[in-house]
């Protein structure tokens, strides 16, 4: 697939804005047969929030963004249903999804969602600005790409103020888990500030090529989730969605 440009910075060619509507939701869970009453429940109570959302951040710019932006959101917040972190560990879990954690220390902190926020992110992890275990567990992961860690919370509040967005997420960072529109919006800002829509518009670059290009969705993953955990999930939700969105290749801009 040849490099270039696409028109418009990723811009469809006259800008219209691409609703998504709970009838995209159901049929891309539906492709991956997935479907209940409480999915459609959150998918209304979410759906018109995800389009502002992702409207602010140009993620309705064309189907290939909004196709890997909702495959990694339905993902990560368990098809709209899971907003908040549950750190409900047992003792031999944690040392497979925290692997220098000391035994003594999963034995303490299992099955207890507090405890592990203020050991996990304040002891364990010390690179999410975190100054104590109270802040460890104030900013635990919230929205619908999880935020965690103080710094996180404080840089999605700076960028909230730019926008002259009086909501406050780090006197309140409940409101992350609490109010769709701030779920949604801080999952978009983790998606803009990470330049993913960068990836998803070169994995639909047309150039005698119908397909899209999995390197670049495969970089959209390892971004989102280092440990590239729950990729198979990931993949066939995206397969799925590039369907039901009846996405096409994006048409590189003419040279001028």
């Amino acid at each position: 697939m040849a490099a270039g440009s696409i028109a418009g910075s990723g811009q469809t060619g006259n800008n219209i804005k691409l609703v998504i509507t709970e009838a995209n939701i159901k049929d891309i869970l539906w492709g991956c047969h997935i479907q209940s009453p409480k999915i459609a429940a959150a998918t209304h109570k979410y759906i018109d929030s995800l389009n502002t959302a992702m409207a602010e951040h140009s993620i309705d710019a064309n189907r290939s963004r909004q196709a890997h932006f909702l495959a990694q959101v339905l993902h990560e917040s368990q098809y709209l249903l899971h907003i908040e972190e549950n750190l409900n560990y047992s003792a031999e879990r944690l040392p497979k999804v925290f692997p220098k954690i000391e035994p003594e220390i999963a034995k303490k902190i299992a099955h207890n969602n507090e405890e592990a926020a203020k050991y996990l992110y304040f002891h364990y992890n010390t690179s999410l600005g975190n100054k104590s275990e109270d802040d460890a567990w104030h900013y635990i992961g919230r929205g619908l790409i999880q935020m965690t860690g103080k710094s996180n919370y404080a840089a999605f509040q700076k960028e909230l103020e730019s926008e002259h967005i009086t909501t406050d997420v780090l006197k309140n960072p409940d409101l992350l888990a609490t109010d769709p529109l701030t779920a949604c919006r801080s999952a978009c800002y983790f998606w803009s500030s990470h330049n993913l829509n960068h990836f998803a518009d070169l994995a639909n670059l047309s150039d005698n090529d119908d397909k899209p290009d999995l390197l670049y969705f495969q970089k959209i993953c390892k971004t989102i989730n280092a440990r590239n955990e729950g990729y198979t999930s990931r993949k066939s939700l995206w397969d799925s969605a590039v369907r039901a969105l009846k996405v096409r290749p994006l048409v590189l801009a003419k040279p001028h």
